[in-house]
């Protein structure tokens, strides 16, 4: 299909282009699943959720804007530094991946990127989302934890030069 003609053209540019190394640390988790846990107690009667990605994410969002030496993109043969977290949430769809973006994370409220996250996974699902929700990511998640894998090696999805490959907690 297009997507997938597309998704092979950019895993092979990025491997081939964008200098790859990586590191695998394990997280405590405990306190985040507590909180997880307690927020969406609290959230029961509204029918909204917080995900574990959602708590990575806006984590993720903060640790950008705090280190700008990990938050650039080498564009042109200059490194470009961002002043916000536009992150990438990686989506599996039936015959492909997605990374809808969502803009200013670093910003935005943990229930604030739960609804947002949520709407834009849906919609990837459903073939709905616009050219432009797919564009100018800074960083990316990619979380497979939710299907017991324990480690894997995600590829950058350029110009963004990081991605956070989340496992099984």
């Amino acid at each position: 299909s297009p997507m997938l003609k597309a998704v092979a053209r950019r895993m092979t540019e990025s491997k081939t282009t964008v200098p790859h190394f990586y590191v695998s640390s394990e997280i405590d988790m405990t306190r985040a699943l507590q909180l997880r846990k307690e927020l969406n107690e609290a959230l029961a009667d509204s029918g909204e959720k917080v995900s574990v990605n959602d708590l990575i994410v806006r984590a993720s969002a903060q640790a950008l804007v705090q280190h700008p030496q990990a938050h650039r993109s080498y564009v042109d043969g200059t490194h470009v530094y961002h002043a916000h977290a536009h992150v990438g949430i990686a989506v599996a769809l039936d015959d492909g991946l997605i990374v809808p973006v969502l803009r200013d994370a670093d910003t935005k409220s943990l229930r604030q990127i739960a609804v947002e996250a949520r709407d834009l996974a849906e919609r990837a699902r459903a073939g709905k989302l616009r050219q432009r929700e797919i564009e100018g990511g800074t960083f990316t998640v990619s979380n497979m934890g939710m299907l017991g894998v324990s480690a894997f090696a995600a590829i950058i999805n350029p110009p963004e030069s990081t991605i956070l490959a989340v496992s099984a907690t």
